[in-house]
């Protein structure tokens, strides 16, 4: 019987074993680099109360179990397992370089032509030094370029091409710096796109499903800030679809369900805004809660503060939030879309 919850001890534990099959020479530093990114983006994921990670999960959709609550005990234990991997991650040769490639991906070697294709739904990820670059799927260059990119990582932060007569380091894609990196936590790598941005929907395919989600939600966000509601139905019916593609592949189950809790959470987002208007609501209650700001105003310049702080509580209570500036008193509604 396997049981589906998870803890912190486990977790550390999990980080630690990854660690001993790399030492015991059973996983090659790609697989166990890949395999900590993974482990630490799930994480970054998790439901937390003040930053400290809970007692239980289930692993099968990352939900909090109840009780909630932060055990010392396993928090403890979490954090000496992670000072152990520090400290045999140090270890590793500091001028190695990796070639990570991601699930569902295919680097197509053609020793005759020295030519490389990446295909497939991710990446490659070429690492050495702390620095980091990512090719996307689509990207053509050949193996001296590859050679150079491994040899000196950070000239590739200068963009494709840098030191090739010839522009073509990378064919397929433009230079996207400051990037978070490929399905990892705090990568810092850069992702080459076709057009230098992962935000666009038109690049969610190229990208693992919890970038597509981040991705997601930031359009959602931006869209909702505009108050344009095309852009957010369009980030929705963009996140359904990359959604479907994953689930099309029966041996790939990374996130989905995560996936389709933000999808519903947006479709809820998508309906309290068709509800109340995308129109500014400060419009609509402009003629109502100016007076009572003006009044609030002028008995503080009286020195009556119990009755100002009392229109102050009332105007609270009721979703507005009242704040005093030296420009003075600004009020908005606590809840957005």
């Amino acid at each position: 019987m396997i049981a589906r919850r998870t803890s912190p001890t486990n977790i550390g534990l999990a980080l630690l074993a990854d660690l001993a099959a790399h030492d015991f020479g059973w996983l090659e530093t790609d697989a166990l680099l890949a395999r900590l990114e993974r482990t630490f983006h799930t994480v970054e994921s998790l439901e937390l109360w003040k930053g400290h990670i809970l007692n239980w999960y289930d692993t099968r959709t990352l939900d909090p179990l109840e009780p909630r609550y932060v055990s010392t005990v396993d928090s403890g234990n979490l954090a000496a397992c992670l000072l152990v991997l520090a400290h045999g991650l140090r270890e590793l040769p500091a001028d190695a370089a990796v070639l990570g490639v991601d699930e569902h991906t295919a680097v197509l070697i053609d020793l005759r032509a020295e030519d490389i294709e990446i295909r497939g739904r991710g990446g490659v990820t070429v690492r050495r030094s702390g620095d980091s670059v990512v090719l996307p799927s689509g990207t053509r260059l050949s193996v001296a370029d590859l050679r150079d990119l491994v040899r000196g990582i950070r000239r590739a932060r200068e963009g494709p091409g840098a030191g090739n007569e010839d522009g073509g380091a990378a064919r397929g894609g433009g230079a996207s710096h400051g990037g978070a990196g490929h399905g990892g936590a705090g990568c810092g790598g850069d992702r080459f796109t076709a057009d230098g941005t992962a935000d666009e929907p038109a690049q969610w395919s190229v990208l693992p499903l919890p970038e597509v989600m981040a991705a997601a939600e930031r359009g959602f966000g931006a869209a909702a800030g505009a108050r344009d509601a095309e852009a957010m139905v369009g980030v929705i019916l963009e996140l359904e679809s990359a959604i479907t593609q994953w689930e099309a592949d029966t041996d790939e189950d990374q996130g989905t369900e995560q996936a389709r809790a933000l999808l519903r959470s947006l479709i809820g987002r998508l309906g309290r805004a068709a509800r109340d208007g995308l129109a500014d609501p400060r419009d609509r209650l402009r003629p109502a809660v100016e007076p009572l700001i003006a009044l609030r105003t002028a008995l503080r310049g009286e020195g009556n503060f119990a009755a100002a702080d009392a229109i102050r509580e009332a105007l609270a209570a009721t979703g507005l939030d009242v704040s005093d500036t030296p420009d003075g008193t600004r009020w908005r509604p606590t809840e957005t879309v």
